[in-house]
């Protein structure tokens, strides 16, 4: 007696649902100071520079965070140092942090197209531009890997102009004339 059954409408709005879930989802992200855009749900691809510009504020954030975390950890190291030279046992005076800077993923061709320009403006060597992509590259192992790859380069393009002919010197040179 007196009692209502109902069962779920599917006809519900569910476009109304999927807002109020992603409204309550970025108020979360928030909060926790992450951007919501890291948890777009799209087909679309974001470049390397959008999301730059979409997580400045958030980099910039954890840029001071970090330098203040480096600074907090030096006052520990050296409390930590000074504990043990009490006691008589050294510590090693070498001490780094290093956080991973932010990285956005950029095209090759962009990050190509970037590169040619600051090497033609003179702000940066062919042989820096291979360092940052290869941190284990020393500064001379860099320098002698462009100039070989230069070398290559030249060599061919030299048979090239040449529509692959052999020139007289290469004639007299093999012919040990």
């Amino acid at each position: 007696d007196n009692t209502e059954i109902s069962v779920l409408d599917m006809q519900s709005n569910y476009e109304q649902l999927h807002r109020v879930i992603t409204e309550l989802g970025n108020e979360l992200a928030i909060n926790y100071g992450i951007s919501p855009n890291q948890f777009r749900m799209t087909s679309q691809v974001s470049s390397g520079f959008a999301l730059q510009m979409e997580n400045i504020r958030l980099d910039r954030n954890t840029l001071e965070q970090q330098t203040e975390f480096k600074g907090y950890e030096r006052e520990l190291f050296n409390m930590i140092r000074l504990v043990s030279e009490y006691y008589s046992k050294k510590i090693d005076d070498t001490f780094n942090i290093d956080f991973k800077e932010p990285f956005y993923p950029t095209d090759k061709t962009t990050s190509t197209q970037n590169n040619k320009e600051l090497i033609d403006l003179g702000l940066i060597s062919s042989a820096e531009i291979l360092m940052n992509e290869n941190p284990d590259l020393t500064e001379a192992e860099a320098i002698i890997k462009v100039k070989n790859n230069l070398s290559a380069r030249n060599e061919m393009l030299q048979r090239i102009n040449s529509f692959g002919m052999i020139n007289q010197n290469e004639t007299r040179a093999k012919l040990g004339l």
